[in-house]
C-alpha cells in the first residue's frame, strides 16, 4: 500500500492565490467608493445637525445663534477645519455651545457665497443675509457631492447632483 500525505499542490496553491487576488482587485474600489459615500453622509448629517442645534438655541435664548466656521482661510474649504454653533454675533469659536471636529480628510464643506459664519435670529430664521439662502457644499474630490440650501426661515434641505444640472440646487463639485 501505497502512504499518500495530504496537503495541496504548488498549482492548487497558486490557483487559490489568483482568485483571492481578484476578488481584492475588484472589491477594493467598490470599498473606496463606499467610503467617500459615506464621509459625505456623515458630514452632511453633522452640518445639518448643527444647523438645527443653531437654529433651537436662538429660539431658546431669544437671540442670535451662529454657525462659525473654526478656520474660514482656506479657499473652497471654507467649513473644512471644523466649525462650531455659538452663542451672539461670531467671532471665534471660545465658549462655543457645541463644537464639530475637523472634517474627514479630503472631505471640503465650502460656501457658494464665502461666507464663514451662519446666523440666525430668535425666531430660528437666516439673519444679516440680505434677503438672500445660504448653500453649503459637502464634496469629495471624484464623487457626487451634496449641497444643504438653507432658506430664509432657517431650514436646511440637501440636494443631490442631478441630471440636467439645477445651478440653484446642485453642489459645485
Amino acid at each position: 500500500m501505497r502512504n499518500r500525505k495530504g496537503g495541496f499542490t504548488l498549482i492548487e496553491l497558486m490557483v487559490t492565490l489568483l482568485i483571492i487576488g481578484l476578488t481584492f482587485g475588484l472589491a477594493i474600489p467598490g470599498f473606496q467608493g463606499m467610503m467617500a459615500r459615506n464621509r459625505i453622509t456623515t458630514e452632511t448629517n453633522n452640518l445639518v445637525a448643527a444647523l438645527q442645534l443653531a437654529r433651537s438655541e436662538a429660539s431658546t435664548r431669544g437671540g442670535t445663534v451662529s454657525i462659525q466656521a473654526i478656520n474660514g482661510s482656506t479657499a473652497n474649504d471654507d467649513f473644512g477645519s471644523g466649525f462650531c454653533v455659538i452663542a451672539d454675533n461670531p467671532g471665534n469659536c471660545t465658549g462655543a455651545i457645541r463644537t464639530f471636529a475637523n472634517i474627514a480628510a479630503g472631505t471640503r464643506i465650502d460656501s457658494s457665497e464665502n461666507v464663514t459664519s451662519i446666523q440666525f435670529d430668535s425666531m430660528g430664521a437666516l439673519a444679516n443675509t440680505g434677503s438672500a439662502t445660504r448653500a453649503l457644499d459637502i464634496c469629495v474630490d471624484g464623487y457626487p457631492g451634496r449641497r444643504v440650501l438653507i432658506n430664509l426661515i432657517g431650514r436646511g434641505k440637501i440636494h443631490r447632483a442631478r441630471t440636467p444640472a439645477n445651478a440653484t440646487t446642485d453642489p459645485s463639485c
